[in-house]
């Protein structure tokens, strides 16, 4: 009898053990399904793209600065169109063999490029203001931004900030505005001191949305959930107040996130759109939806804002002036408005 309860008890501990891993395998199943969503892997995959052509550019950029070959200019005057040689003349010592059709100097080799085998000028070698006036040290540059911001989207924020410091470093006074990918990263990675040291020594010089929304996003974070010494509801108010008149589509994007979220495709590219467009609007809001989702009650808080000054969405003769914003993304912006009532 011993023996038959001893293996009942066991075959009890063996099923309880079974049912126990099985729960287990299913939610570790379930928390698999919901992470691996299919927009959020194909978002991911783009910026896994974009980061390795990035690289690619950026590697080639750096050659094209050590050995610097001015592009081709053809300034001659157009000749009269070439008359087509004889289809029985099968003279081959009058065909002009040209690009990939011509032989090469042996078997297996490529076809001699003349062009890349220039030694071309060492751009490093150039005085820095000449250097930096220069488009090849322009077009670098940019490159290295755009890196720190793929970087950012791919949330790798202190290779992003490593990014943007190396922008910085080699040009001091910012044409490319790294300081605010600089202030973004600083934040994602949760160094809201240095965000505003960025932001408080470039304050006469910019006053855009990422320094206005971002000074915003410090001092609620200091008077709502730090409750730090010198933060008060005055402060908070005067920011937004601030980023309002930066971009005044962001606050309207924010009470009305959930649906932006899915309004806002991820194939989307805006370039470098104009300062308080509704496209940088959609542009800051693709790469912080979830810095700004992670804030409590800051959504509330910014609908309460909109209805205790009774403000109104801006209108359409607002961002029709010229070099203003394109249509197509302003009628989605008042789309979303209307849905949710506030036109």
């Amino acid at each position: 009898q011993s023996s038959r309860f001893e293996r009942r008890s066991k075959n009890k501990t063996k099923n309880a053990a079974k049912k126990s891993s099985l729960a287990r395998s299913e939610k570790s199943r379930q928390e698999l399904r919901n992470c691996n969503d299919p927009l959020e892997k194909f978002e991911q995959s783009l910026i896994r793209i974009e980061v390795k052509r990035l690289q690619r550019a950026i590697a080639r950029q750096e050659q094209l600065l050590e050995n610097y070959i001015p592009p081709r200019q053809n300034n001659a005057p157009k000749k009269d169109k070439k008359k087509f040689r004889n289809f029985w003349d099968i003279d081959p010592t009058k065909w002009k063999l040209t690009g990939i059709a011509q032989p090469a100097p042996e078997f297996g080799a490529e076809p001699f490029n003349p062009h890349l085998s220039k030694v071309g000028r060492n751009l490093r070698e150039l005085s820095s203001d000449e250097l930096l006036a220069h488009p090849a040290h322009k077009q670098y540059l940019k490159l290295l931004n755009e890196m720190g911001e793929a970087y950012l989207k791919s949330e790798d924020p202190k290779k992003a900030i490593k990014q943007f410091k190396k922008c910085l470093k080699i040009d001091p006074k910012d044409e490319a505005k790294a300081r605010r990918g600089l202030v973004k990263a600083y934040l994602h990675d949760e160094r809201a001191e240095y965000a505003r040291e960025v932001i408080e020594k470039y304050a006469e010089e910019d006053s855009g949305t990422v320094f206005s929304y971002s000074m915003l996003a410090i001092e609620y974070i200091s008077f709502t959930f730090l409750k730090e010494v010198g933060s008060c509801e005055g402060k908070v108010e005067k920011c937004l107040e601030r980023a309002f008149r930066a971009n005044e589509f962001l606050p309207w994007i924010f009470a009305c996130s959930d649906d932006f979220v899915r309004k806002i495709d991820p194939t989307d590219k805006f370039g470098d759109p104009p300062e308080g467009s509704c496209e940088e609007a959609f542009e800051y809001w693709k790469g912080t939806v979830g810095f700004w989702a992670g804030l409590d009650d800051f959504f509330d808080r910014v609908r309460n804002y909109l209805k205790a000054n009774d403000l109104r969405p801006p209108k359409e003769q607002s961002v029709g002036n010229e070099g203003l914003g394109e249509k197509r993304y302003f009628n989605r912006f008042r789309k979303v408005i209307a849905k949710k009532g506030y036109l």
